[in-house]
This record gives C-alpha cells, structure tokens and sequence, in this order.
C-alpha cells in the first residue's frame, strides 16, 4: 500500500513540474513579446500623413443650385381649375402655371354686385329717412330734438358705412374681372420645377423643417452658385469675403474658385452626431458665388475648400518627417520585412505655409514610416501599434499648445490627442466624412 502511494506521489510531482515549466516557459514568451513590442518602432501609414486614400483637411460639402427661386401661391379665396406643371418639368418664362375655375369668380362678381345694390338702397332709404326726421324735428318741442338728432346720427353713420362697402366691393370686382380675364397664372422665370402642392389644398404642403412650403416652387436656370454645409464646431473657420477653391467630388483635378458670399445663422439641422456619445451639432448653409461656372451641372455635388492657393497635385508631407542631410532628403520606412531602412526621397515644390514637402519618388501611399527619433535605426522592428511606456509622458512629435498628447503625424491646431490604437481600416482609422460637415482627418479617442 505505501509502495502505490510513493508511486502516485512521484507521478504527481513529475506532472507539477512539467506544468511549471509550461507555464513559466509561457510567462518568460509573453514577457518576452511584451518588451519587444514596445522596443519597436512605431510607423504609420502615408496615405493617411499625406491625404492620399482619404479626403483631410478643412473641406466641406456643397451642391451647385441658382441663385434664384421663385415661389408661387395662389389665391387663397380662388380655386384651382387646372394644373399644367409638374415636379421636374422645364418651364419656360410665361408658359402656363395653373388656372383659376372662373365658374366661381363669376358668381363671386354676381354676389358682390347684389351686395353693392343692396348697400345702394340702404343709402337710398336712410337719405329719405334723414329727411323725414329733420321736417319733423323742425315741428318737435325742444326737449324732443335731442331724439331726432341722435336718429339722424345714427342713420348718417349707416350711410357713410354703406358708402364704405360699395367702394370695397367695387375694387374686389375690378379685380376679380382682371383674373377672370387673365384666369391663367404664368411661369415668372426659366427654370425647373422643383415642387407642385396639391390643387385641392394649395396651401398644406411642408418642408422638411416643419416651414410651409409655396404651391409652386422654380428653380431658374444659369446664374449658378454653391451652396454648402458646415457644422457648428467649424462654422467660425469661414467668413463672408472669404475666397474659396471648389474641388469636383468625381475627379479631384478639376477645381473653381468662388467667394463666400453669405453664411446663415438659422441652422437647417441637428442630426449630425459627433464624439461618439450622443452628442448632435447642427449644421449651417452658406453660399458661394463662382467666378466661372463652365463645366458645373445644377444639383451636382462638390467640396469647398478655404484658401484660394494653387490646386496642389501629388503627395505632400510635412516636413517634420524628413531627414535633411546636405543635398539629399531621407524619411525612417518600413521595408517589406517590418524592419526599419534610412530610404532617400526625392523633393519636388515646398509649401511655407503648411511646411509641407511634394514627395516626387521615392514613397508610395502603401508604404509605412516612422518619425524621426534617436530610436531608429537600421534593421530595427515595426509596428503599426503604438505602445506607451510606463515613463513615457508625450508622444515625439507633439506639436499641440495646450499640452496634450499629440500624434507625431498631427497638424492640427487643437493639440487633440490620436488614439495611435485606433483600428486600421479603408480610412485608416480616420473619422468619417459627414454630409455637409467639415471633413476632418483626427482620429477619435476610443476611450
């Protein structure tokens, strides 16, 4: 018996061992991973640092649309006979609208001649009755006059109110003969119909806003502007007087030049929603005018970018990630094997007021690079992951003023910090374009 329990005994201790070496083994692997993790050098991705494979900066959306619109209602005492427009017609300037059922315009001049002779034998009577009462006032005590003159007051007032409504009535029958013989209302402009109520309740149509909209709604042709959308975070980033570049949505090298010409303090809306916690911010139309509008269609969708200097083509990239030595420029890249390699660039035109270099060989939107720091060095490790270390209290390439933690990649202004964890996608991690908002190329903390 105790041979079998020194047997188990051994067999127990042979299985404790061999788990502690499993698991200690596994402890140093993982210690091991951890250190060189956080050894390695943190590079990012240069379709993002430059702009290349996402829309970055400050660009905002924008439809080309008329300067001019003509709204239509009809009156509101007429009925509509018959309609000859609808949403999306062409009309020309003075094509038929809609008319007015003339069956009852002439009963409504009938009426009001009734009541205009009506009011006429009023006049009439109360004239005699005044007549009357002054003979019989001149045969009456003088304590009885103060009667007949108060009779004759009251009679005077009638006429004078008689007289009122025949002149009121006649002027509505003047102008009931007017669209009686004009009962065709016409188009006042060239344009397009945008918007047709319905003829049978003209006046029960709504816009999105909760605001009444007209019965007929142009939009007229040619004398084209843009209208664009910004948020309330950017609105203060534009002003009116403000020259802008217009940048088609479908092929980026085609561009217009334009100046904001009005910006409206009424937002449009409150549905964008923003940091991720249920926050909304409305957004704001402005407009711009164009300086030429060859090549634009109505409708058509657009990007309005501040600033009015040369259309930039290429990849730019600030030059805070560049290596200047002598006559040559470098950048840190990552070659196909993760490791670290010094790889010559070739610079093309330099921007001063971005401090931003066009990189003309040497990179591709593909290709990862990392800041330049004392750590890189040829042949060292790669990540994509940016681990903090425990001492580590700013990233190497802030440049916020407010102190806070910024990516080595960031040019923004509000010295925000990137969360470099941020998941990789098609964007790289960015945030969203949102219609009618600022495009932003900030990545958004996840915690």
């Amino acid at each position: 018996m105790k041979k079998v329990a020194k047997i188990f005994l051994v067999i127990l201790l042979i299985l404790l061992a061999v788990a502690g070496g499993y698991y200690g083994y596994r402890f140093l692997q993982q210690k091991k991973d951890a250190g060189s993790k956080e050894n390695a050098i943190y590079v990012q991705s240069v379709a993002d640092l430059t702009g290349l494979g996402q829309i970055s900066g400050n660009r905002y959306t924008g439809v080309v649309e008329t300067q001019k619109t003509e709204k239509i209602n009809p009156d509101s005492e007429k009925k509509i006979a018959k309609l000859y427009v609808a949403e999306g017609d062409t009309v020309e300037k003075d094509d038929p609208l809609f008319t007015y059922d003339t069956a009852s315009i002439k009963l409504d001049i009938e009426s009001k001649q009734l009541e205009i002779e009506r009011d006429e034998l009023t006049i009439e009577n109360d004239t005699a009755s005044i007549e009357q009462l002054n003979k019989d006032m001149e045969k009456a005590n003088a304590s009885d006059k103060l009667a007949y003159n108060a009779q004759i007051q009251e009679l005077q007032a009638e006429i004078a109110n008689a007289e009122y409504e025949i002149k009121t009535k006649k002027n509505e029958i003047k102008g009931l003969k007017a669209t009686l013989k004009n009962s065709k209302v016409l188009a006042p402009i060239t344009g397009t119909v945008t918007y047709v109520g319905d003829p049978q309740n003209p006046s029960a149509g709504y816009n999105p806003d909760g605001s009444e909209t007209a019965f007929i709604t142009i939009l007229a042709d040619g004398d084209l502007r843009i209208k664009g959308t910004v948020s309330e975070q950017s609105i203060y980033n534009i002003s009116e007087g403000m020259p802008v570049l217009i940048r088609s949505r479908i092929d980026d090298t085609r561009t217009w030049t334009g100046t904001v010409t009005a910006i409206e303090t009424q937002s449009e809306s409150s549905t964008e929603m923003y940091y991720g916690e249920g926050e909304r911010a409305s957004k704001y139309p402005f407009y711009v005018d164009l300086d030429t509008t060859e090549g634009l269609l109505l409708g058509q969708h657009v990007l309005i970018e501040p600033g009015m200097g040369e259309t930039r083509t290429g990849m730019w990239l600030s030059s805070g990630w560049l290596i200047q030595e002598e006559e040559s420029s470098y950048v840190w890249a990552a070659r196909e094997n993760g490791k670290l390699e010094k790889r010559r660039v070739v610079l093309g035109d330099y921007d001063p007021d971005l401090d931003e270099w066009q990189i003309t060989d040497g990179l591709d939107a593909a290709d990862y690079i990392a800041w330049p720091s004392p750590d890189c060095a040829e042949g060292a490790a790669t990540t994509t992951e940016y681990v903090f270390s425990e001492d580590e209290m700013v990233d190497p390439g802030m440049n916020g003023e407010d102190g806070g933690m910024v990516d080595p990649g960031m040019n923004g202004d509000d010295g925000g910090m990137v969360d470099p964890d941020m998941p990789e996608g098609e964007n790289g991690g960015m945030t969203e374009e949102f219609e009618g908002d600022v495009v932003t190329d900030k990545a958004e903390p996840e915690g």
